[in-house]
């Protein structure tokens, strides 16, 4: 994560240092994906350090109970595993009571920081992200080339040829909230995967690299050329993260009382946070029986060109 600066009215004095760091990798979530699948989930070796949030606890929607931007300060939260962060330790904050304006805790929740009289009302929270898998949606992509061009420059004969097919899958990831960073595509398959059902998992190219050959015949008519495409099915998966408090405390004028969990210290029921306009979405390539990108491969032709019978 970048390096934030403090503002003047969360400005702390840095003479503690953090004694114990307790370690805790990606939560995720699972409660409504295993209601609808009603199977049991095959879990990859990748995943065994990986925690289950409890079920039934719901997140509590911040966006209907503030007037800041919730969706910019749950992005700030839960930006995602990245390649130099793929498991997050519990993560510390201030913020401003009236402007949501987040500033990482240094001191990772230890020591008193030091405020002037005159410092406006500030939270000092801790607590870890889940990503729930909020929805999956499947569908065709832009036909694709997937071979070379067999050119066919007689008048009469029809061409048949064995055409070896190189097949590669496609990826990527976008937030509805910019969070400028660098996802690492294996561990958010995995994050999004095991929170959507087995077939997510299981036959979702998402954070693989898949490069396969197919040979199949293709028939070219005279002065034609032939060639091969696949029409990719894709398949979107979605989240809407979670940040699950596990302490609270206000700071008012320099005096620190501790709260119970949830907003703004309204108790244990409300301990996760969402905001609904904050997602994070992956796509790529639906994968068939054989580990291959899926999708229906069709020949398709073009008169040929002066160029291509050179």
């Amino acid at each position: 994560m970048e390096e934030l600066v403090m503002p003047e009215s969360l400005r702390r004095s840095n003479t503690h240092a953090r004694g114990t760091k307790r370690k805790r990798t990606i939560i995720i979530g699972l409660g409504a994906a295993m209601a609808v699948t009603g199977g049991v989930l095959a879990v990859p070796a990748a995943m065994a350090a990986l925690q289950q949030s409890p079920d039934g606890s719901p997140a509590f929607q911040l966006k209907d109970a503030e007037s800041f931007d919730t969706d910019a300060l749950m992005a700030k939260l839960c930006p995602g595993p990245t390649s130099t962060t793929p498991s997050r330790d519990v993560s510390f904050w201030f913020m401003d009571d009236e402007t949501g304006e987040l500033v990482e805790d240094t001191l990772d929740g230890v020591g008193r920081p030091e405020f002037r009289d005159s410092d406006p009302k500030t939270h000092r929270f801790q607590g870890y992200c889940e990503y729930p898998v909020s929805d999956t949606e499947d569908f065709n992509g832009e036909p694709v080339q997937v071979g070379e061009d067999v050119a066919n420059c007689g008048d009469k004969v029809q061409t048949t040829e064995g055409h070896t097919l190189r097949i590669a899958n496609s990826s990527e990831i976008t937030h509805s909230v910019s969070v400028g960073a660098s996802f690492d595509f294996s561990i958010i398959k995995d994050v999004l995967g095991i929170g959507g059902s087995a077939e997510v998992t299981n036959s979702w190219s998402f954070g693989q690299s898949v490069s396969r050959s197919r040979t199949r015949d293709i028939q070219v008519p005279p002065q034609t050329v032939g060639f091969l495409e696949r029409v990719p099915k894709m398949r979107t998966v979605t989240t809407q993260p979670n940040f699950f408090i596990e302490r609270w405390q206000v700071i008012d004028s320099g005096n620190f009382e501790d709260q119970t969990f949830g907003w703004k210290g309204q108790g244990f029921e409300k301990s996760r946070i969402t905001s609904s306009g904050y997602k994070i979405s992956a796509t790529a390539d639906v994968l068939d029986d054989e580990g291959f990108p899926a999708g229906p491969i069709r020949a398709d032709d073009r008169p040929v060109t002066a160029a291509d019978c050179d």
